[in-house]
């Protein structure tokens, strides 16, 4: 077991190190049945690693990161985030994204083909642009961003049950 709880060994499990720049990559990968994928618990600090996740539901809660790409292979992942900051945020897979919490994400983010499920409590880089492209982002509540720009099958939509800030049914973007 290592730190931070990870079980390292597990299978699918692989940490290297660039002995010349001194990098770390820590990867986690499934190739498993979806019905047999458990869920990657995350929790800790782990800003000096690139984390890659493939093919694995992900709960990360309370955890500092450095880079990190979740991703799928044969299984769409869920991937659910609760009180993270992280560096740079990479989301590659067609299963749902949830949140709770803060999200502070300080340099940059991409998704794609993603089901994001409310940014409401996300703190972004820079200007507060978000760009749907190719993915579908889900308002849960009044949302409030510099630009919007919808590309390449990109959705905006919002859950059922959305309130306004005001109390209001529906949504104000």
């Amino acid at each position: 077991q290592g730190g931070n709880g990870l079980q390292y060994g597990s299978p699918g499990s692989v940490f290297s190190q660039n002995k010349q720049t001194g990098a770390q990559e820590l990867r986690f990968a499934s190739r498993h049945d979806p019905e047999k994928v458990a869920t990657f618990d995350l929790t800790g600090d782990y800003r000096n690693y690139n984390l890659l996740v493939v093919g694995v539901n992900v709960n990360a809660h309370d955890v500092t990161l450095g880079s990190a790409y979740f991703g799928s292979s044969n299984y769409s992942p869920n991937i659910y985030l609760n009180n993270i900051v992280v560096d740079n945020l990479a989301i590659d897979t067609s299963g749902h994204v949830t949140s709770a919490g803060s999200i502070n994400i300080t340099s940059s983010f991409d998704f794609d083909r993603a089901q994001v499920a409310s940014m409401k409590t996300w703190s972004l880089p820079a200007n507060k642009d978000l760009v749907v492209d190719n993915f579908i982002y889900e308002m849960q509540g009044d949302e409030v961003w510099d630009s919007l720009i919808i590309q390449n099958t990109g959705k905006v939509t919002h859950s059922v049950g959305a309130l306004t800030d005001s109390g209001a049914d529906g949504v104000v973007l």
